[in-house]
């Protein structure tokens, strides 16, 4: 099966599942483990038994995440229904004498982008977190709170010095300038040559909007994303709401209805 690469980190942080069941044989047996931690490529195999995640990397399966582990993590399902296998990289170290395997999965709201990579873009490695001024974009506050927590993916485009995020044809707003991110200034360089339009892994939260950009020359891409099936009815932006759109509102009866009044009136004259 293809491999699928999660994020490896956040804007640099990393949010990792550190494994109940280790395979101490294979942990063991990776060269220089004795005298350092050890950062080591995995991909997760499904576990039919378990409906869980084994852990391989390339010197044997490190360990595994068993079914209840696993229910932390359902976007992971979705990989599982399209044949892909998620690969990451996983921290091997001992701790007080015991073998600790730290998987990097990231967050499940970010783990899976709500978009597809477009075609013919090169993927930006992440490490440096920039804020998208959507203030200064097309975004409307209705779409940003409609898009709630999850990972997209934008194009990097360049307005003279100011980079601009973009999903088709809308403008989210500028992030950064290239005299103030001189990796992500490396990239274009490098992309310029192909006639490559850049992409890179945005992240969207509580209304705000950022995106993950190199953040050394040392590592100024990422692995290209297979595409997944997307649903048209959850597009990874919501469409501006229709304001001038006919609309109505049904609710229960009951709690507005009164009885009619019943019993003898008493009318009072103006006058008395």
């Amino acid at each position: 099966m293809a491999l699928y690469p999660l994020a490896p980190s956040y804007f640099g942080v990393e949010h990792v599942a550190v494994l109940d069941h280790v395979s101490l044989g294979t942990a063991l047996s990776i060269p220089g483990l004795a005298s350092e931690p050890v950062l080591v490529d995995v991909s997760l195999i499904p576990d039919p038994t378990t409906r869980g995640w084994r852990i391989r990397s390339p010197f044997g399966f490190l360990g595994a995440l068993d079914g209840e582990e696993s229910a932390e993590y359902p976007s992971l399902a979705r990989l599982r229904s399209a044949g892909l296998t998620p690969s990451t990289h996983a921290t091997v170290e001992i701790i007080d004498g015991a073998v600790d395997v730290a998987v990097a999965l990231g967050l499940d709201p970010w783990m899976i982008p709500a978009n597809n990579q477009p075609e013919g873009t090169a993927l930006v490695a992440g490490g440096h977190g920039a804020l998208i001024d959507v203030s200064a974009g097309q975004l409307t506050a209705y779409q940003l709170r409609e898009m709630g927590t999850q990972q997209l993916i934008v194009s990097l485009v360049l307005l003279d010095d100011t980079v601009l995020a973009t999903h088709g044809d809308l403008v989210l707003g500028p992030c950064t300038s290239l005299s103030d991110a001189p990796a992500l200034a490396a990239a274009f360089e490098a992309a310029a040559s192909s006639d490559i339009t850049l992409a890179a892994r945005a992240y969207a939260a509580a209304g705000r909007l950022a995106v993950d950009l190199p953040l050394d020359t040392s590592a100024l891409f990422s692995p290209a994303i297979p595409p997944l099936p997307l649903s048209p009815d959850r597009p990874a932006i919501p469409p501006v709401l229709d304001l001038t759109a006919d609309w109505e509102v049904t609710a229960p009866a009951d709690p507005l209805a009164s009885p009619l009044p019943t019993g003898s009136r008493t009318f009072i004259s103006p006058n008395s």
